[in-house]
């Protein structure tokens, strides 16, 4: 496609002339080869030829493609989707879901944020390797006193879904 690349050297030389084609791959696609009518020429991007006639060479080009793999950390904090083989320029949307007594933390790729969002967009240039991370769901324990000034509780707070909380009541004076 003309998106694969540049070449340089096409131009009008006279019969016994030598024509030095360069096939240069733009970002995200590969050279593959020269053809002319449909027929190999070279496989090489520098092509010379001794000029006998008009020529009609084309350069083609293949887009990259990349592996996008996604991971959930922990594992049982939840699930991911989106994982596969992209061509480079693809918008690819990842997407990470708790399971139960989970919930969604971010997106990281080698130790950096990229989204808090659980459905995350970005356009495919190379290799990727995303995390979704989960946390455990985290749960308040409150208690009151009564009457008020009757004592204090303590062991109240944040707890994740599972732990144990201990509560305990020491009454003031009189109670």
């Amino acid at each position: 496609p003309e998106a694969g690349g540049t070449i340089t050297g096409a131009a009008a030389y006279w019969i016994g002339e030598t024509c030095t084609l360069q096939a240069t791959a733009n970002e995200g696609y590969t050279f593959v080869d020269w053809t002319e009518n449909g027929q190999l020429v070279s496989t090489e991007p520098m092509l010379s030829i001794f000029v006998m006639e008009n020529r009609d060479l084309q350069a083609n080009f293949s887009v990259n493609s990349y592996e996008i793999m996604v991971e959930a950390q922990p594992g049982e904090g939840g699930s991911v989707i989106g994982q596969g083989t992209y061509d480079y320029g693809m918008l690819v949307t990842v997407s990470a879901s708790p399971n139960d007594h989970y919930e969604f933390v971010n997106w990281t790729e080698d130790g950096m944020m990229l989204s808090d969002m659980a459905d995350f967009t970005f356009m495919v240039s190379g290799d990727r390797h995303l995390i979704a991370t989960f946390a455990e769901e985290c749960l308040t324990i409150k208690a009151d006193v009564f009457p008020d000034n009757a004592g204090i509780i303590e062991g109240m707070g944040n707890y994740a879904y599972g732990q144990t909380a201990t509560l305990t009541a020491f009454p003031n004076d009189n109670y």
